[in-house]
């Protein structure tokens, strides 16, 4: 079919060949922006199946499988005329600090970004052009290059298995009101908790000056961490070490930087963030 070999062409096409939203390799699914027959200059964009299960929730008639469903030629000539680079390199601007997924990301953390990202799309994308189109970037998203699998991943959802770890040094949390508060780190298999804050920091947010590990498989999988106050969560923050480190940082020697992440959660001011320092140490 001419449709189904143009759009092929298309999704060979640099910076198509990753998940417009998490950067997952091979996407075969698409996301045409407004209705197939408006005039917006966008077009649409291309995703992986995790990512289209929440653009199928905000609007499944613009969800498309790339070989099997039915294409108009309308869509087809959207698709073209858009791509990722063009729609990230305009939407990505603006997303009110909310964390950019990778491929390994959970569900929550992809709705939050994919409805920022895309809240005015809907009949608003003409009038919105011209205005953030010029706008000053924001944080700057995690690399769409941050895709790679560790090899040897259990495919019976058995525990990776490790090439080093990780040591966090948590300092204090700015912006972030609780204290006498808890720090959960989670890799998805293993969960370490600090000891609660002792004392409130120069920013007036809890402090702690502790360190906990976990084991990693790869830079690229999230670290979850997640702030108990008691047995109530009252903030969560997506690490990805892959912003901070290189591949190769993840050698005999280790490697420290230090940074800080953001912390959400419904009572959590926009602005909190934890400051911390990661040092990677591959195992032997």
């Amino acid at each position: 079919r001419l449709q189904e070999s143009v759009l092929n062409t298309v999704l060979a096409k640099p910076g198509n060949d990753i998940c417009a939203d998490c950067g997952a390799p091979t996407p075969s699914w698409a996301v045409v922006l407004g209705s197939a027959t408006n005039s917006d200059n966008l077009g649409g964009v291309f995703v992986c199946i995790e990512c289209v299960g929440v653009h199928r929730g905000m609007w499944p008639d613009r969800c498309k499988e790339v070989v099997l469903d039915q294409w108009s030629g309308k869509e087809v000539t959207k698709m073209q005329a858009g791509g990722n680079a063009k729609v990230n390199g305009f939407w990505e601007y603006n997303t009110d600090g909310a964390l950019k997924p990778n491929q390994y990301s959970l569900r929550d953390v992809r709705e939050k970004f994919i409805k920022t990202k895309y809240e005015q799309v809907d009949g608003q994308i003409i009038g919105a052009y011209s205005q953030k189109k010029n706008a000053s970037p924001g944080t700057k998203p995690v690399s769409d290059n941050a895709t790679k699998l560790a090899a040897d991943l259990a495919a019976a959802n058995l525990p990776p298995r490790y090439m080093g770890v990780v040591q966090l040094n948590l300092f204090e949390a700015s912006n972030f009101s609780s204290s006498n508060i808890v720090v959960s780190l989670n890799n998805g298999y293993q969960e370490v908790k600090s000891l609660a804050s002792s004392k409130k920091g120069s920013s007036n947010g809890p402090e702690w000056n502790q360190m906990i590990q976990v084991g990693i498989d790869t830079i690229f999988r999230p670290l979850y961490a997640t702030f108990f106050d008691g047995d109530k969560i009252v903030g969560t923050s997506e690490i990805i070490l892959a912003a901070h480190f290189k591949e190769n940082d993840l050698c005999d020697e280790g490697k420290a930087n230090a940074f800080s992440v953001t912390i959400t959660g419904n009572n959590v001011s926009v602005n909190a963030s934890l400051t911390l320092s990661a040092h990677l140490t591959r195992l032997a």
